[in-house]
């Protein structure tokens, strides 16, 4: 786990705040795991893109919690080309995001998704955890493709068509897409070069057409 500026005591965390996560848990028949001990949740969810799947850890506090979405792989550290190549891209993705920050460890490679959620003088409502919870898997699902494709070697303009195919598929599912036909353009996909999906990504509009 990454560095923490201060010492976590075990004993310090809102159980009111702590009842509420559990209680929202439970509701959605979530398989999680708590450490009463320290306050500290864990489960997992799926994803849509090449990372599959993330965990989901939620730290409690005293006022608050953070929810950390941890991607299940990690780069060479000591491959230097890559990590400048994944810091940068990551970088890029921080900028298009509104709430929390994608974090990238240079010596251990753990790659995570971080959000702080202030409870001072309150204890959490139900929809107040399902946004807390819900922005995580979103950011996650739009951008750990491109993450994970950066690890794999891709280049940054590679990793950003995965970016677009994922948005593309993101839409299409929320929009009630059929799901066997999602999975035959997936399938049509996989067969393409990197040159000719990339072509076909990147392919201007008619209009812009001689």
């Amino acid at each position: 786990m990454f560095d923490r500026n201060y010492e976590f005591d075990v004993n310090n965390y809102c159980e009111e705040i702590t009842d509420k996560i559990i209680e929202y848990l439970e509701s959605r028949s979530c398989d999680f795991s708590f450490d009463y001990e320290a306050g500290i949740f864990e489960f997992y969810q799926e994803l849509m893109n090449q990372a599959k799947f993330f965990k989901c850890i939620v730290e409690v506090y005293s006022h608050d919690y953070i929810i950390y979405g941890v991607l299940p792989f990690k780069p060479n550290v000591e491959d230097s080309d890559l990590m400048k190549r994944l810091a940068e891209f990551i970088c890029r993705l921080n900028e298009n995001i509104g709430m929390g920050t994608l974090l990238l460890s240079m010596d251990s490679g753990d790659i995570r998704y971080k959000n702080f959620v202030d409870c001072s003088d309150i204890i959490p409502s139900e929809q107040m955890i399902y946004n807390s919870f819900y922005v995580p898997n979103t950011i996650l699902e739009s951008f750990a493709g491109g993450i994970a494709a950066i690890v794999n070697g891709a280049t940054i303009q590679e990793a950003e068509a995965i970016l677009k195919i994922d948005r593309e598929r993101q839409n299409f599912v929320e929009e009630g897409g059929d799901p066997v036909k999602l999975n035959s353009i997936l399938e049509d996909m996989e067969k393409m070069s990197t040159e000719e999906l990339m072509d076909a990504i990147f392919e201007p509009d008619d209009d812009s057409k001689e």
